[in-house]
């Protein structure tokens, strides 16, 4: 009898631990879970090209986002043509659920309508997201397509000399940012004022180099904003010894930082920068950002092609976008007065052992357009 209680105990444990073991399914007949989507449309984010283009020629960044996550699960985009939804794209979730879609602004002049589609599968009943239209954002702001042959307002060259400790062998002059061909150019060139040589201190060590000038303008007093997505579509220049960069900097009173929106320091460096610097203390701190990580996946050939850089900054974070992929979220140093635009082409002293002689320039930069978007 207690042999066969013990027999009956041990196979009633078993019974309990293949109950355990076996994987769920669910009963035959029932429903696969679903997962939730939505949508949003930002602004005109995206267009590499190899020539100037208009503002309006770009592509419409969409962001998807849906959850629960399922990582490489396929999201398709789909356009309102009268009553019918046609597929325009498709991509993959994310391992946060994002997929991010470049996808044309308006239809025989009309702003588009979106909507993205998770299509049912063995696991996941189809789902969809509300609509949104392209023109969620409105008419920008500012927008600067730098026509005619002169520098325009709200842009005025930044007069800064010889006298900035970082660039001691450089300043900025007029005579280095021209117009024309619906471009900004933003160049450095040997000063032609200057037959003296330039000694500057590096790591302990007397230097001398000759004298250089800048490309570098702004907007500060004449046109800021706070909260809201800043572009511009750039083509960097080649040569190392030199920096261009779309940044923002703070207007007025009230917590600040340095945004640098994108900066790009010649082929044969780390290449591409985002980020954010901390003004609170009296000395600049990069609390955020460095070298965009895995470049070759956002374009190639940075000095040869425009590309679209941009920041969306909220009230609790920034979000770095290169032609509409995001390249950098962080909620770190994020400013809450308002912020000004400079676009700039710099040599600062640790950059000129790279371009020791003046037979390399000029290095120059160009800007096709400059936006900012405001919502509601």
């Amino acid at each position: 009898m207690r042999h066969s209680r013990l027999a009956a105990l041990v196979a009633t444990l078993l019974a309990a631990v293949i109950t355990l073991a076996a994987p769920t399914t669910a009963p035959a007949g029932s429903a696969p879970p679903a997962q939730t989507a939505s949508l949003r449309a930002l602004p005109q984010l995206a267009d590499a090209g190899t020539t100037p283009s208009p503002a309006a020629a770009a592509l419409t960044t969409l962001e998807a986002a849906f959850t629960p996550v399922v990582p490489g699960r396929t999201a398709i985009l789909q356009a309102k043509r009268g009553r019918q939804w046609v597929e325009t794209a498709r991509g993959s979730q994310d391992s946060g659920g994002r997929v991010s879609f470049q996808s044309a602004y308006a239809l025989n002049g009309v702003p588009e309508t979106y909507r993205v589609l998770a299509a049912r599968d063995q696991a996941y009943k189809e789902t969809a997201s509300g609509s949104v239209r392209t023109d969620a954002w409105g008419t920008p702001i500012f927008s600067d397509e730098f026509a005619g042959t002169t520098l325009s307002p709200p842009w005025d060259h930044r007069y800064q000399g010889y006298e900035v400790p970082s660039r001691s062998c450089s300043k900025t002059d007029p005579r280095a940012t021209a117009v024309g061909g619906g471009v900004l150019a933003l160049r450095v060139l040997d000063d032609p004022d200057r037959d003296d040589a330039c000694t500057f201190a590096l790591n302990g060590q007397q230097q001398s180099t000759f004298h250089r000038i800048n490309g570098h303008v702004g907007t500060q007093g004449r046109f800021s904003y706070r909260y809201g997505v800043a572009a511009a579509r750039v083509k960097f220049h080649d040569p190392r010894g030199q920096h261009g960069a779309f940044w923002l900097q703070p207007q007025g009173s009230g917590y600040g930082a340095e945004i640098d929106v994108i900066e790009w320091f010649g082929n044969g460096s780390g290449g591409l920068t985002n980020s954010v610097w901390d003004y609170s203390s009296g000395t600049p701190v990069r609390v955020a950002g460095g070298w965009v990580p895995d470049q070759p996946s956002f374009g190639s050939d940075w000095a040869g092609s425009y590309h679209v850089f941009s920041v969306e900054w909220t009230p609790s974070e920034y979000v770095f976008r290169i032609d509409g992929k995001v390249s950098l979220r962080t909620g770190q140093g994020v400013a809450q007065t308002e912020e000004y635009l400079i676009l700039s082409l710099l040599v600062s002293n640790w950059e000129i052992p790279n371009l020791p002689s003046p037979q390399s320039l000029p290095a120059t930069m160009d800007v096709d357009w400059v936006r900012v978007w405001q919502k509601g």
